[in-house]
């Protein structure tokens, strides 16, 4: 991205750092929040395919073993000063440039519904703020847990205070790993929003088992199949999918297992290529069906946002079954839609050191607005 800064704006000035579902990349943004968001730089720094695996790994409780999780621990915090270092040379700053680094972790267990419910994201932020000498907020979603919410998802709360519209009922849609829909009510401060299911995770894990890609880039093996009726339906007859809202997910849901069986009952083999468009369709009908039947009012615009946006075939399965509203990127709202994941905890980061609740008693349940995110200072 190219350089967008002035000297003066340097105190309002926030370092992003963001991991999701598909532990590919590191994505690195410098934000200027006041007066309004301005992306001032971007990197993206690559995660190694064998930190890739274990992060998998430690989905499954099999691999659930404390050494392990506390040596990835150190080795993801060790990418991320890395990746911030690079971060600020390429954006020609220094740490004394940014107020903060606001930082997301690596989720490796996501388990709202337990009796004692929990979110682990990993990524030492003592050893960050060490080596950065920048203060790390994170830690974002424990305290949502606390005051009973589900921690997830929390994209809805920032949607609404950058892309609400006075006239217009509008949807944002954030394709990751999975995909969370954000209903914003015109004139309306009251904003609501959960994970409708699975995004991007079982189209990259199922096209990583075939074909030692991370991704199916722009959906080129997912178009050469054909969508199977009965799969689709089997996939579709998941209690999640019927499950209302508030509600989130994760890996420990829906993984590349998840798919092989579901394969096994299946009468006759099924060619990989229309494996991989039924879970495109899965996506597309998944998030259609939630927008019919959990968003109170019809929406005017569907927005959409996250790594899906960059999955052509997708976009169009998705547009097809979300008619007549049309859908357009965040692009439109001058976000770009790879980089509003990054804004987000940005956002709630200047909000922790700022002492701001944020209220997602209608997005994940909590009891009350809570002041999320844990603040390591240098």
């Amino acid at each position: 991205m190219e350089l967008n800064f002035k000297s003066n704006e340097s105190q309002n000035l926030y370092l992003s750092v963001n991991t999701g579902t598909s532990a590919d990349n590191l994505d690195c943004s410098i934000i200027n929040l006041e007066p309004e968001i301005k992306f001032i730089y971007s990197h993206s720094h690559p995660i190694e395919a064998d930190i890739k695996q274990q992060i998998i790994n430690l989905a499954h409780e099999q691999y659930d073993e404390i050494n392990q999780i506390m040596q990835l621990d150190n080795i993801i915090a060790e990418h991320a000063i890395q990746a911030i270092n690079e971060t600020l040379k390429g954006a020609k700053l220094t740490n004394k440039d940014i107020k903060a680094i606001a930082w997301h972790g690596q989720t490796i267990r996501h388990r709202p519904y337990e009796k004692t419910p929990y979110s682990l994201q990993i990524g030492n932020s003592h050893q960050i703020a060490q080596a950065t000498n920048i203060t790390v907020i994170s830690d974002f979603r424990s305290r949502d847990l606390v005051c009973g919410g589900q921690g997830a998802p929390l994209a809805p709360a920032f949607h609404q205070d950058v892309f609400s519209h006075k006239d217009k009922n509008r949807i944002i849609i954030n394709l990751g790993g999975f995909a969370n829909i954000s209903f914003l009510p015109k004139n309306s401060k009251i904003v609501s929003g959960f994970d409708s299911g699975p995004a991007n995770v079982l189209l990259d894990a199922w096209h990583l088992s075939k074909h030692q890609e991370s991704y199916d880039n722009n959906g080129r093996s997912a178009r050469q199949g054909k969508v199977i009726p009965e799969l689709l339906e089997m996939f579709l007859s998941s209690p999640y999918f019927l499950q209302a809202p508030p509600k989130s997910t994760g890996r420990e849901e829906f993984n590349l297992a998840w798919v092989i069986q579901h394969l096994a009952c299946s009468a006759e083999p099924i060619a990989d290529a229309d494996v991989a468009a039924t879970l495109v369709e899965l996506t597309a009908v998944s998030i259609s069906n939630a927008i019919k039947n959990w968003i109170p009012d019809t929406p005017d615009e569907i927005f959409v946002c996250g790594g899906g946006v960059n999955n052509d075939f997708l976009i169009e399965r998705l547009s097809e079954n979300c008619q007549p509203t049309p859908i357009a990127s965040t692009e439109d709202l001058n976000i770009d839609p790879n980089h509003v994941e990054n804004a987000l905890f940005a956002w709630l980061a200047h909000r922790t050191l700022n002492n701001k609740k944020t209220d997602l008693q209608n997005i994940t349940g909590s009891n009350e607005p809570c002041l999320l995110g844990v603040i390591y200072p240098v």
